[in-house]
């Protein structure tokens, strides 16, 4: 079974979905911790299911260590990481677009699906990469595509790729599985 860490900042989708797939038995894994960066919704939801929660600090590698951590997915997560170097390879962030597109520090949320449809361009998704030291430029993992749609909105286009941050983030998780 992987031991997860989850690093939130917002509202919890892709945190509860991953409480889904596991609940679900979509991956073999359990949710050790839930790190965020603010008070938020996610840190309550988390709290309510018994999950330990802690406030993001610069002792980030010893509690993983602690929680016997596997993989940490940022979920959300949207402060700037240092990475500790024994988690190099194990920290996954999931980005609502196709890398290396669209990414870098303030694009995150609406703000990215926004740029996308200012740029006209017609092909939108996300992308799963390795977190590293700067936002949004460790080794692309896998990513997803999706129509941009001449009517779409920012609201219509972001839940389109939030379906498929769930797939995505599932498929993820499971490759650190085998």
């Amino acid at each position: 079974m992987l031991r997860l860490a989850i690093m939130v900042s917002g509202n919890g989708s892709l945190m509860q979905h991953i409480y889904d797939a596991i609940n679900n038995k979509q991956i073999d894994a359990s949710i050790e911790a839930v790190i965020y960066s603010k008070e938020c919704k996610a840190q309550q939801t988390a709290e309510s299911l018994g999950t330990p929660c802690f406030l993001y600090d610069e002792k980030l590698e010893s509690l993983l260590d602690e929680h016997e951590v596997g993989l940490v997915i940022l979920a959300g997560f949207t402060r700037r990481l240092k990475v500790p170097a024994s988690y190099q390879g194990r920290i996954i962030n999931v980005h609502p677009s196709l890398l290396p597109k669209f990414g870098g520090k303030g694009m995150y949320g609406m703000r990215v699906h926004e740029k996308i449809l200012e740029a006209g361009e017609t092909v939108s998704g996300c992308t799963v990469h390795l977190v590293n030291d700067e936002y949004d430029s460790g080794d692309i993992l896998f990513q997803k595509t999706c129509p941009v749609l001449p009517q779409d909105t920012a609201a219509d286009l972001r839940q389109r790729v939030f379906e498929l941050e769930k797939e995505l983030l599932t498929e993820a998780v499971r490759s650190f599985q085998d």
